[in-house]
């Protein structure tokens, strides 16, 4: 999975613009966040661990997400495809991708939450 880190958008185009610097993400250098799963295991009813690996800031480390779905299976109409969708949490030590600006006004946690739709062809 590639997600976009630019442009990135909270609400506040100043907060914006400096978590896009050098400071914090330095978008210029490192436009995307990379995971590839390693396994996933079944954990329960329509739950899952899935382990990986996340490139953020140039720098790669372990990732277990705890993951729930598939949502059922829905018919869309518009794009003539089948959908569905997991979510996917995780909490991130920001320090360990080298963001370490912010000092203690930043939570050095950061609970990250995934909602992720995948769809088919309908034929």
């Amino acid at each position: 999975m590639t997600i976009a880190v630019d442009p990135l958008q909270t609400g506040n185009a100043h907060r914006d613009q400096h978590l896009a610097t050098t400071d914090f993400f330095d978008t210029a250098r490192f436009p995307t966040a990379t995971f590839q799963s390693t396994s996933v295991v079944k954990s329960g009813q329509g739950r899952f661990t899935v382990n990986g690996n996340l490139v953020m800031h140039g720098i790669t480390k372990s990732v277990t997400l705890d993951a729930e779905g598939p949502a059922p299976e829905q018919a869309d109409l518009t794009r003539g495809t089948f959908v569905a969708g997991f979510v996917g949490k995780t909490t991130l030590a920001r320090k360990d991708f080298g963001l370490t600006q912010g000092g203690p006004l930043l939570a050095y946690d950061v609970p990250v939450e995934l909602d992720i739709e995948l769809s088919r062809p309908r034929n």
